[in-house]
């Protein structure tokens, strides 16, 4: 089976259409013919192919007309133009539309035609898959820019932060200190436990912003390829699991 499958063929000449089409046929390709530009282009409206090959001249619309409007409706498939001999200028304009490749039609040998098609189409394929690859890696520089920024963003959130979880604490002692010396036992060790209640949500505070900071660094790093998917993972599990301890731990205190 040829790496091609599907063949579209627009030609006016019946003979050569007719001996193509037999000749192509016997070699595995599943063709498809048509005798003008217009019903090149119905034809290529609602079916797919793996490579068209146009002639030049045709009725009622040119090859090279067609070529156009395959290249105004970004259609990515192979053309292979036939020519004349003597019509190099046809060639090259065929070539400029993103034809990729041409034959002078005069004396073709039709197992030349089928070599044609195989080189076109494996050319095709190399393009497409180097395509793929150029718009991963600017989807990926893309992506890694953004979570670049959000990394910046987060450690610098994560400072100020943790900062003001540590002045907060402070202030906290500062501000009560004075007054327990005014206020009962009882009341100063309802406000002791009060303090110490609140230093505790402040320490699982300070560490959900931890384990937030660790999980864009894990992931900075992967997108840098200085780790894997599965220690990243692990990362996750073993921030999550310190995280769900000192919660559990901060609300049987309260209990």
């Amino acid at each position: 089976m040829p790496l091609a499958q599907t063949i579209l063929i627009a030609e006016d000449e019946p003979s050569f259409r007719l001996a193509a089409y037999a000749f192509l046929s016997s070699q595995g390709y599943k063709v498809e013919t048509c005798d003008s530009g217009k019903s090149a282009i119905e034809a290529l409206s609602h079916s797919k192919y793996d490579v068209i090959i146009l002639d030049y001249r045709m009725p009622e619309m040119s090859g090279l007309n067609v070529l156009q409007w395959i290249h105004e409706q970004k259609l990515d498939t192979p053309v292979i133009m036939l020519t004349g001999v003597g019509s190099e200028t046809i060639a090259v304009e065929a070539l400029k539309l993103g034809a990729y490749d041409y034959i002078p039609k005069d004396n073709l040998k039709l197992h030349h035609l089928a070599v044609v098609i195989n080189g076109v189409y494996e050319r095709y394929l190399f393009r497409k898959d180097k395509r793929s690859q150029e718009e991963y890696k600017k989807h990926r520089e893309s992506d890694r820019v953004t979570f670049d920024l959000f990394h910046s963003t987060l450690i610098s959130l994560s400072h100020i932060l943790s900062n003001s979880i540590s002045l907060l604490s402070m202030s906290l002692d500062e501000t009560f200190k004075p007054i327990m010396s005014s206020i009962s036992q009882e009341e100063q060790q309802r406000m002791q436990n009060a303090l110490t209640e609140m230093r505790q949500q402040f320490g699982v505070l300070s560490s959900g912003v931890e384990s937030l900071l660790s999980l864009s660094n894990a992931i900075h790093n992967k997108l840098a390829g200085t780790k894997s998917y599965e220690e990243v993972q692990q990362d996750v599990s073993n921030n999550m699991s310190r995280l769900i301890t000192e919660h559990r731990s901060a609300m049987d205190s309260d209990n």
